[in-house]
């Protein structure tokens, strides 16, 4: 079978990944730090043709739950990806030896393939990888897990707070990383309307303007009267589920910003994203401060924190004893939106660099970081859907971490 040949995009390169994101706040729109990626790097050289049909992809299903078992006859789909778009769709069934198989592929090269299927209602997806002149097979293998609705082994390893004032509103954005540390994918628990919930936010009093991230997919976050929850199961492992969104507050000098999460939380990172800002508060450590185009920017520790303990901060503005001037409110909406997105483009930095370390991208994460530009254009292109957008995102942000913790360790 032939796989059908799409556009490819391209974008200016910027000096510096900062230079970006200071762009994207001056602009106030909606970019994800990806797409502020894909202005920072160069496109990817063209790829060779090799003869069409060779292809092997296999994968063995496990079931990792102690007496767990894969079903015989599990559907499995795999996709295929060129650019960002999706190009491919297969079906195929597990056999009796738990393993899949999907014959006469293309070995163009240029194609990303990732495994899917469903288990008990819960999504799960193999490594992405490519056939290529010289490799004609691939080993794909999905690893799965009975689930539960005990939410005990879930909890928050690393939650990242940005905070930005602008004028008499207080902007907040969070970014929570969830892990599981059971042998159970967490499946949540059934409410009222049918709907089962793996984690419930309880936003501040007097919070507006709730915005989550554009990329995630549509029925995902539920809002509730001063709340919203989650709907995606939380498989086990580290930071296996990413939460992110932002609100506003009334700004008043000397009161408290109080947050209560329902999970425990291992570490709290509080990011003060404009020059003069401070974070005060019982357990607040000051940290390093990151240069970037837009000035300074502070950090600030905390944690950890048992379910339901308060945080309590406060965010001073040097140099104003007073209340702080009155914004004109134009493109609050918009402004919302985009600190979001500017917050991935935070924790992105954060995340690869060291504060302190000069913010050019090493050479050894431009490729993961390229592809993840090419994912998020294709997304907002509508060349791809936002769950398959998802499973692949989720595949390049697993190896971007492994690869960083290896430079740490070494």
């Amino acid at each position: 079978m032939s796989l059908t040949t799409v556009g490819e995009s391209s974008y200016e390169g910027e000096s510096t990944f900062w230079q970006c994101v200071g762009r994207c706040r001056v602009m106030r729109v909606p970019f994800s730090w990806i797409v502020c990626s894909a202005l920072l790097l160069t496109g990817v050289g063209p790829t060779s043709r090799a003869q069409a049909g060779l292809g092997l992809v296999t994968g063995q299903v496990v079931n990792l739950t102690p007496g767990g078992e894969a079903p015989v006859d599990l559907e499995v789909e795999l996709h295929g990806f060129r650019d960002g778009e999706e190009v491919l769709v297969l079906g195929s069934s597990v056999g009796s030896d738990g393993v899949f198989r999907f014959e006469g592929l293309d070995t163009t090269g240029d194609v990303d393939l990732i495994a899917r299927t469903v288990y008990q209602d819960v999504a799960y997806h193999s490594p992405v990888a490519r056939l290529a002149p010289g490799i004609h097979e691939l080993n794909l293998p999905i690893t799965i897990y009975e689930v539960t609705d005990d939410p005990s082994s879930i909890r928050i390893e690393v939650l990242h707070l940005f905070v930005s004032l602008d004028g008499d509103r207080l902007r907040i954005a969070e970014y929570h990383q969830l892990g599981n540390d059971g042998d159970r994918t967490y499946a949540g628990m059934s409410v009222d309307d049918g709907v089962r919930t793996t984690l419930t936010v309880k936003l501040p009093d007097g919070a507006s303007s709730l915005q989550f991230d554009p990329a995630a997919a549509d029925g995902r976050f539920q809002r509730r009267d001063g709340a919203f929850v989650d709907t995606r199961p939380i498989v086990p492992g580290a930071s296996t589920l990413e939460v992110v969104f932002s609100y506003e507050l009334p700004y008043r000098v000397g009161e408290t910003v109080e947050r209560v999460y329902g999970l425990p939380v291992d570490v709290i990172r509080i990011m003060a994203l404009d020059e003069g800002l401070s974070i005060q508060g019982a357990g607040v450590v000051a940290g390093s401060v990151v240069d970037s185009e837009m000035g300074p920017v502070r950090s600030f520790g905390a944690g950890p924190l048992l379910a339901g303990e308060r945080l309590a901060f406060l965010v001073v503005s040097r140099g104003s004893a007073t209340q702080a001037p009155v914004s004109d409110g134009v493109g609050r909406g918009d402004a919302a939106l985009g600190l979001a997105a500017l917050m991935l483009a935070l924790v992105a930095v954060y995340l690869l660099w060291r504060p302190g370390d000069i913010a050019t991208p090493p050479v050894w994460a431009r490729e993961i970081v390229s592809e993840m530009a090419d994912l998020d254009v294709a997304l907002i292109a509508g060349r791809m859907s936002v769950e398959d957008h998802r499973l692949q995102r989720e595949e390049l942000t697993g190896q971007l971490r492994r690869l960083i913790q290896e430079r740490r360790d070494d």
